[in-house]
């Protein structure tokens, strides 16, 4: 890797983002900071993509289904937490998905078996908050990552209104009423289509759609102001 950096990545599962977005997102990456000699991956499953850009790829994951899968690919993997992972050297980059759910303290831990002096990739979504509070409070951001039609990866370094968030959905619908209008039918197509999944919940019932949207935009406020699909922070 150029210079020795060390990089993490994270990415966005929670906005539906598909494999072949990932890997331009990774190729945008490499192309701009040059390619990590060693990779981390926990919480993988058996996605691979990261072995399309980066040569040298390390998954960690407590599922024997995905470990055989994953050997079974031929991949390099350790079966087991990631909390308990204790390699010989420091990887250059770690990449999380965004649908797990990381609180700071334990993003912290994990930053231990990552070189110093390199960058953190991370991927929007509700469960990151915290973690983007963390890295926004200890860290510096440097650039975003969006991918558009085609599935064209594009490194910005616009970082205006990054990281800052709405007070409440009444400043949302102030500012950004269409988002606030998208964000309502796509909460009420999640419970309807819930709703018509009686096998995999088969506790629900139609009268529940109206609790869980009050549950919903009366929970803790957190949204993100502008939200670009991968942040890249600087590791200070």
């Amino acid at each position: 890797m150029a210079g020795g950096r060390a990089f993490i990545a994270f990415t966005d599962y929670s906005a539906g983002s598909e494999y072949t977005s990932e890997k331009a997102v990774y190729a945008a990456f490499a192309e701009q900071f040059g390619t990590p000699k060693s990779v981390l991956y926990p919480f993988c499953g058996v996605d691979v993509t990261p072995s399309n850009v980066f040569p040298n790829v390390t998954y960690v994951d407590h599922s024997p289904e995905a470990v055989k899968t994953l050997t079974g690919l031929g991949k390099s993997v350790v079966a087991g937490d990631i909390f308990t992972y204790s390699p010989k050297e420091r990887h250059d980059v770690l990449v999380l998905r965004g649908s797990t759910e990381l609180q700071p303290s334990e993003l912290e831990e994990i930053l231990k078996l990552v070189n110093k002096g390199g960058f953190v990739i991370v991927g929007p979504g509700s469960a990151w908050v915290p973690s983007l509070r963390w890295l926004r409070d200890h860290h510096r951001i440097v650039g975003t990552v969006e991918v558009g039609e085609g599935g064209k990866a594009t490194l910005s370094k616009d970082l205006s209104r990054l990281l800052t968030y709405y007070e409440s959905w009444s400043e949302m619908n102030r500012e950004d009423p269409k988002r606030l209008s998208d964000a309502f039918e796509g909460l009420q197509e999640s419970l309807k289509a819930i709703g018509r999944d009686q096998r995999t919940y088969p506790w629900w019932r139609p009268y529940d759609q109206l609790s869980h949207l009050k549950f919903w935009l009366t929970r803790d406020f957190e949204v993100l102001k502008r939200s670009p699909g991968w942040y890249i922070f600087e590791v200070v």
